[in-house]
C-alpha cells in the first residue's frame, strides 16, 4: 500500500492510503492515524467524493458548533485504486490552500468482503459557506467528473455536531496527539513567505503534525504599497497561536542585519500581554530573506533565535548539507526568494527537521530521533552530499 514519490526538491514522500510518512513502514508508530485536514467532495449533480492524506495550512484548524461535517462511503475497484488516489492527490493539493477545512480523515476497510474496495472519508468545514466555496473551485471542476466516473458512493452524510460541548485538545496526552508547529513570518515583498510555505511544507512531511502559517500583523512600512494585503494567504497571527504551539519557526526579512520591526513589536507585545515566561521549553527555529549573498541573513536568523531564547525557547542548529556548497546551520537564509532546487532544499529541510524535534521532544517518538531519521534517508536515498 505504499508508494515512493519524489518531490521537488528530491527528497524522500511515502504516501499510504491511511497515513503519510517520511518513515519505512516498520518504523511506523503504532499510535492513531494522522489527524489532517482534508478534502471530501461532493456535488449536486456527481456522486463523487475523494480523499487523500495531508494538512491544510491555510485553516484556522479551530473546529466550532456550527461547523459542517461530512461522511462519505465509497467504494473503488482494485484496477483503479492507483489512478484515483493520484488524481485525489492533485485535488487535495490545491484543496489544503482553501479556507475553513478544518480534518479531514481516509480510511480503508479492513473486514468484510468489502475490505479491498471500501474507502470512508470524514471531514469537516468551519461553515456551509466554506463547503460550498469549495465545490465552486476550479481543480474541485474538472478532477471530480474524472474520478466519478471510476468509483461509486455507498452512503453520503452531512451533519452537525450534537453536542455543545467541544473536546479541549490541550488536555489531550502529548504522547498520543499530534504534534503543532507555527509557522510565523513578517514579508514586505512575499519572499519570506514563499520561504514560509515550504518550511510548512517540509514540517508536514513528518506524519502526525499540524501546522499553522500565519503572519505577524502590523502597520505598512513606508517602501510597501498600503494596498496589500498581507493577509491574503495566511491569517494574521495571534497570541493564541504562540499558545497552541509546540514549536514556532520565525521568519524575518533581514532589515541592517536584524530582525523587522513588526516581527519585534509582535514579541515585545507578547511579552506585555503577559506572554513573558509562558512559553518556557518550546521550541524554535529561524529563517530570513535577504538582499543577497551575505547580506546579513545569518545575522538575521541568530538574531531572531536571541528573541526566541529571551522566551525559554531551545533553539537548534541543524548540519546537514543539500548541495555541496548549501547548508542552514543557523536557519535558512535566502537571497531574496527561493527560487531554485537547493534554496527550496533547505527551506523544506529545516521544516522537517523542526517536525522531527517536537516529535522526538514534544511527542515522545523515538523513532523520529534526527539520528535515526537521517540514517534511514541515507541509506534509502542516499546522502546529500551526493547531489
Amino acid at each position: 500500500s505504499f508508494e515512493k514519490k519524489k518531490n521537488d526538491d528530491q527528497e524522500p514522500i511515502i504516501r499510504s492510503i491511511e497515513h503519510s510518512s517520511i518513515m519505512p513502514p516498520q518504523e511506523k508508530c503504532p499510535t492513531t492515524t494522522t489527524t489532517t485536514n482534508n478534502n471530501t467532495i461532493v456535488t449536486s449533480n456527481s456522486d463523487f467524493t475523494s480523499a487523500v492524506v495531508g494538512k491544510n495550512t491555510a485553516s484556522t484548524g479551530t473546529p466550532s458548533a456550527s461547523s459542517v461535517h461530512v461522511v462519505v462511503t465509497k467504494d473503488v475497484p482494485p484496477e483503479h485504486q492507483e489512478k484515483w488516489l493520484d488524481m485525489a492527490h492533485e485535488l487535495a493539493t490545491a484543496t489544503w490552500e482553501e479556507p475553513g477545512c478544518i480534518s479531514y480523515d481516509f480510511v480503508r476497510s479492513k473486514e468484510g468482503e468489502k475490505a479491498n474496495t471500501r474507502f470512508v472519508i470524514v471531514e469537516e468545514w468551519e461553515s456551509q459557506a466554506h463547503l460550498d466555496a469549495h465545490f465552486a473551485t476550479p481543480h474541485f471542476q474538472t478532477l471530480v467528473p474524472l474520478m466519478d466516473e471510476i468509483s461509486t458512493t455507498v452512503n453520503l452524510d452531512v451533519s452537525h455536531k450534537a453536542l455543545t460541548v467541544l473536546r479541549n485538545a490541550d488536555s489531550l496526552d502529548r504522547t498520543k496527539r499530534n504534534g503543532r508547529i507555527l509557522v510565523l513570518f513578517d514579508t514586505s515583498t512575499g519572499s519570506t513567505e514563499h520561504i514560509a510555505n515550504l518550511i510548512a511544507e517540509g514540517a508536514l512531511l513528518l506524519d502526525r503534525m499540524d501546522v499553522r502559517v500565519r503572519v505577524v500583523p502590523g502597520p505598512p512600512t513606508s517602501w510597501e504599497d498600503p494596498k496589500i494585503q498581507r493577509d491574503a494567504n495566511h491569517p494574521f497571527a495571534t497570541y493564541d497561536d504562540v499558545y497552541w504551539a509546540d514549536a514556532v519557526a520565525a521568519g524575518t526579512p533581514t532589515n541592517l542585519g536584524c530582525i523587522s520591526y513588526r516581527m519585534k513589536q509582535f514579541w515585545d507585545d507578547f511579552s506585555q500581554a503577559g506572554g513573558w515566561g509562558t512559553t518556557d521549553g518550546k521550541i524554535g527555529t529561524a529563517f530570513t530573506s535577504q538582499g543577497g549573498h551575505g547580506g546579513g541573513g545569518e545575522l538575521a536568523c541568530m538574531a531572531m533565535q536571541s528573541v526566541l531564547m529571551n522566551f525559554g525557547f531551545s533553539c537548534f542548529g541543524i548540519t546537514d548539507y543539500v548541495g555541496f556548497l548549501d547548508t542552514m546551520h543557523y536557519g535558512s537564509a535566502i537571497a531574496k526568494k527561493p527560487r531554485n532546487e537547493q534554496d527550496k532544499m533547505k527551506c523544506r529541510r529545516q521544516g522537517l527537521r523542526l517536525a522531527e524535534f517536537v516529535a522526538y521532544y514534544i511527542n515522545g517518538r523515538d523513532e523520529c530521533h534526527p539520528l535515526q531519521t537521517k540514517e534511514w534517508e541515507a541509506k534509502k536515498w542516499g546522502h546529500p552530499l551526493q547531489t
